[in-house]
């Protein structure tokens, strides 16, 4: 599997809304879920990813909280 280059990201989710509008991954703040809404490009849809010094793994910081890490499963 291929990945990203490092940079600045929106994560745009596959399948589109009931209304056919793009869906992004919004942070909602430390400690609240991520979620699904509408594209609209703000600082909490922007997403940072970088490469860890193995070149293997990579991680996602949300751009609106640069002292965070993101993860899930």
């Amino acid at each position: 599997m291929s990945r990203p280059v490092p940079g600045t990201y929106l994560i745009i989710n596959k399948a589109p809304s009931t209304e056919g509008d793009e869906l992004t991954i919004t942070f909602n703040g430390e400690g609240n879920a991520l979620t699904l809404d509408n594209r609209t490009g703000d600082r909490s849809q922007r997403w940072k990813i970088s490469n860890y010094s193995d070149r293997r793994t990579s991680y996602v910081i949300p751009e609106s909280a640069p002292s965070l890490q993101v993860a899930w499963g």
